[in-house]
């Protein structure tokens, strides 16, 4: 062999030790990331062992919550039925005692009903002596009325007599003591739903108009006195609706004018 093919059979000798080398150092390095994936495997097995067991612990965990939910889910229920059973009790008294109050009035209500009855059975012989009275005061008026110069009516003769207000049932009354008396009677009950109208128009035609203060409202009272201040009307304001105010005031004994 010449020298020059033992430099080459040296030189690719050395290339396979260095190759050999390479790959020694290779399967070393292999070696060593294997042992290092088995114990991060191993870490990773370990890891997944714990985070089982976590798994486990929180379903368990996760399980009570539930059943503990539920417990309490229950027992809101519980108080929401006491609270509601509470308010419906409370409205239950209520009731009775509402009905007990009812109870109450229907009684008294009945024991009104029985003295109303009684005082309706007794209404007749009211009237009848209501209207002995008031023919008793009617025929004092007409003995006292002679229309004559000397007669404390005389002045009444033929005069027209409006009556504002008053007590509605004693028209026919009122009437007969004014007509009796020689005056020309006209009545206006005290109501002004439909305005001044007729009031004015009875007003204009009157006389004399008597106005008893306690039948009628102070509207009625105001527009009576302003209605006297227009037409210049002699105007009584009586105290009281009775026959006897009327008929005194008739005779010029009783009662205040106003012009």
């Amino acid at each position: 062999m010449s020298g020059e093919q033992h430099m080459i059979q040296k030189g690719k000798q050395a290339g396979l030790q260095k190759e050999l080398s390479d790959m020694r150092q290779r399967i070393k390095d292999a070696a060593g990331a294997r042992r290092l994936l088995q114990k991060e495997n191993e870490s990773l097995r370990r890891n997944q062992a714990k985070l089982d067991s976590m798994i486990d612990r929180a379903e368990r965990e996760k399980n009570r919550l539930k059943e503990t939910l539920a417990e309490l889910e229950s027992l809101k229920r519980i108080v929401e039925l006491e609270q509601k059973n509470r308010k419906l009790n409370k409205e239950l008294d209520a009731l009775f005692g509402n009905f007990n109050k009812k109870q109450h009035q229907a009684d008294s209500l009945k024991e009104k009903n029985m003295l109303l009855l009684v005082e309706l059975e007794r209404q007749p012989e009211t009237n009848r002596y209501f209207k002995k009275k008031s023919r008793e005061i009617i025929g004092e008026v007409c003995t006292l009325n002679s229309c004559d110069a000397s007669c404390p009516s005389f002045d009444l003769c033929k005069k027209r007599v409006l009556i504002v207000g008053g007590i509605t049932r004693m028209e026919s009354q009122y009437r007969q003591l004014v007509e009796t008396s020689g005056g020309i009677f006209e009545y206006h009950d005290g109501y002004m739903k439909k305005g001044l109208k007729k009031l004015e128009y009875s007003f204009r035609r009157a006389d004399v108009v008597l106005c008893p203060v306690s039948c009628n409202s102070h509207a009625v009272c105001f527009a009576v006195k302003n209605l006297a201040k227009k037409y210049n009307k002699t105007v009584y304001m009586l105290a009281n609706p009775s026959l006897s105010t009327v008929c005194q005031t008739i005779q010029g004994s009783a009662g205040a004018s106003v012009n």
